[in-house]
């Protein structure tokens, strides 16, 4: 009796909403923050399925994958619902089974509004997006001095030199702007089912010169759970063969069957490939030629989006990167489709 009186009170006395579910998601109680948050009082919920209530349509299908991931232990997950009047909200929900003597007996949901959190986010990203606005305008004036400057100073190689450097140094640091552009980016879109050869598409006619490199595009009929950021990963892995491959004349993007349910998305070029040397450090940011940040920043995206990514590759016969996609994330949701 002590119990049950300490846990209804831990439940109505929550400072963040709280769910009582039986086992099929429908609603058996909910504390008075709850009704605060989403504008319902206890009895308009009662016996009503959680989703019909505060999902919007279209967050159904990941909601239902929600219910799946806690169906089989702790699930969390950071998304939107939807209040009684239609508004929307911000919202990190976690999610567990409820059991007496191994026998379910139902699910408690936490909803904690994430307003705040998501408010200032948006105005770090401001911010920061401000401030690399102003850069690139200073930066654009060093490079137009610098073009002017070299027309005066072109019968002295070692002046040239010097021009060569600064220009080299404008053009590396417009490239961490926008490589920190990418990071904010990371987690903050919604993540959707993209047609992989689509996007490799797009991704290859960014460049205006592939220097004569056949792009073996076999990626027909992959979908995967992802955000527009997948565009970046596809970028950032040919222009390394552009830069590094010295004899790159193919590049090939292809998968094979799953194995255990886990797909292999494999990229792969011609080149001269990566020492043995460089491969333990390869991920790591600040590594590298360039900025140092086009790999690590491709990881960075693969474990946003549940992924794995490895070098695969041999010493000379090109480089290779495998990237491990499972069939479904710690929260349910699939992670790719094949087209059958």
């Amino acid at each position: 009796m002590e119990n049950q009186q300490k846990y209804e009170a831990l439940f109505r006395d929550n400072p963040e909403a709280v769910v009582y579910l039986d086992m099929d998601f429908k609603v058996l109680d909910v504390n008075p923050r709850f009704c605060g948050l989403f504008g319902y009082s206890a009895d308009e919920v009662k016996g009503k399925h959680i989703n019909e209530l505060v999902v919007p349509d279209d967050r159904l299908e990941e909601a239902r994958e929600l219910d799946k991931a806690a169906s089989r232990g702790f699930a969390s997950h950071d998304t939107v619902r939807k209040r009684k009047d239609g508004s929307l909200l911000p919202i990190s929900i976690s999610a567990t089974p409820v059991s007496l003597e191994g026998k379910l007996l139902g699910y408690v949901g936490t909803y904690k509004d994430i307003t705040e959190r998501k408010n200032l986010e948006e105005k770090l990203r401001v911010v920061g997006s401000l401030t690399r606005h102003d850069v690139h305008n200073k930066l654009s004036v060093i490079a137009g001095n610098a073009y002017l400057l070299r027309e005066r100073v072109a019968g002295d190689p070692e002046a040239l030199e010097y021009l060569r450097y600064i220009e080299g140094a404008v053009s590396k640091v417009e490239r961490i702007l926008e490589d920190a552009r990418i990071y904010e980016k990371l987690g903050v879109e919604q993540r959707t089912y993209i047609d992989a050869e689509e996007i490799l598409d797009e991704a290859v006619s960014l460049f205006s010169d592939l220097k004569g490199i056949e792009i073996a595009n076999q990626c027909a009929g992959l979908t995967v759970l992802a955000d527009s950021l997948l565009r970046q990963v596809f970028y950032n892995l040919i222009e390394n063969s552009l830069k590094h491959g010295e004899k790159t004349k193919v590049i090939r993007v292809h998968y094979g069957n799953p194995i255990a349910g886990k797909l292999e998305l494999v990229y792969e070029d011609d080149g001269v490939g990566i020492p043995s040397d460089k491969r333990s450090d390869l991920f790591k940011e600040g590594v590298g030629k360039g900025t140092g940040h086009g790999l690590s920043l491709i990881k960075r995206i693969c474990e946003v989006y549940g992924w794995t990514i490895e070098e695969t590759g041999k010493q000379g016969q090109g480089a290779q990167f495998t990237i491990g996609i499972p069939e479904k994330d710690k929260e349910g949701r699939i992670l790719y489709k094949l087209q059958k």
